[in-house]
């Protein structure tokens, strides 16, 4: 391991062109230096050609947007790097990019209240697309919407390790649950769907019963506090019924203002 402090970005220069040639340098520690968006765009150049660099540490630097991205776009070509710490800069979009590194070799990643964008969330998805560990995504409080949703569902159709999604309080609706029902649909890994405080309806209700019938691997699927009322809870019953792997469809605290709906819920509940 190599440690540097107070670097500048002709000095941050002069490192990346070593790391391009470099074949022995396994982790390397620029923490609490002033890298910038310049000096940031000199090590993504580096690392587009190191090939033995495991672990990057740039926590607490100056790094904002286009710098950020300059790294996600090495780490495109870059698949050796398993570790990037980006916390504490300027950017939000470096907790995405560091997020997305973890998954290469991470068993189980979560990000709370991130608040996402949408070069974030597609970051994130072609990172989980590709993934060879990652059993575990937990994404609280991200603002996915249903654009995240369909982001998220089509890298979880190529993914073939994942197997406990959890997507909580991020504003999914009925549109949202559509994408998402359309890869349970033909998906063979995941047994855990978590999609507490969303904002799903009747429809997208309609949509993930009539999914799961396919399935055969989900056991537990949890829509506690979202917009499902009697009419959408029904439509689980037959779901439940004939499905072999499904046991748990969580549905109270819903949007049922009668009595009879939350007891239309409560019975869906094995």
């Amino acid at each position: 391991m190599i440690f540097f402090y107070y670097l500048s970005n002709t000095e941050v220069q002069y490192l990346s062109a070593a790391l391009k040639n470099n074949s022995t340098l396994q982790s390397l520690n620029l923490r609490s230096n002033q890298i910038r968006n310049q000096g940031a765009q000199y090590l993504a150049d580096g690392l587009r050609h190191n090939k033995t660099l495991k672990t990057l540490d740039l926590y607490r630097n100056h790094i904002g947007d286009d710098g950020a991205q300059a790294l996600a776009s090495a780490l495109i070509t870059n698949t050796t790097l398993d570790s990037l710490n980006l916390d504490g800069n300027l950017s939000t979009y470096c907790v995405t990019v560091g997020a997305a590194v973890a998954i290469r070799k991470n068993q189980t990643l979560s990000l709370y209240k991130h608040p996402m964008q949408e070069n974030d969330i597609q970051h994130l998805a072609n990172a989980l697309r590709n993934s060879m560990t990652l059993t575990t995504l937990d994404l609280y409080k991200n603002g996915l919407g249903n654009n995240g949703a369909k982001y998220l569902a089509d890298a979880v159709e190529y993914n073939t390790t994942l197997v406990q999604l959890h997507v909580r309080w991020n504003q999914i609706g009925d549109v949202g649950a559509h994408y998402l029902a359309d890869t349970l649909r033909e998906n063979k890994q995941l047994i855990s769907l978590d999609l507490w405080r969303n904002e799903i309806g009747d429809k997208g209700a309609d949509h993930l019963a009539k999914a799961l019938r396919h399935n055969r691997t989900l056991t537990t699927l949890n829509l506690r506090l979202n917009k499902i009322t009697t009419t959408g809870a029904e439509h689980f019953r037959d779901t439940l019924q004939n499905s072999k792997t499904l046991t748990t469809i969580y549905l109270d605290r819903n949007d049922a203002g009668q009595s009879e709906s939350n007891k239309s819920m409560e019975d869906c509940q094995i």
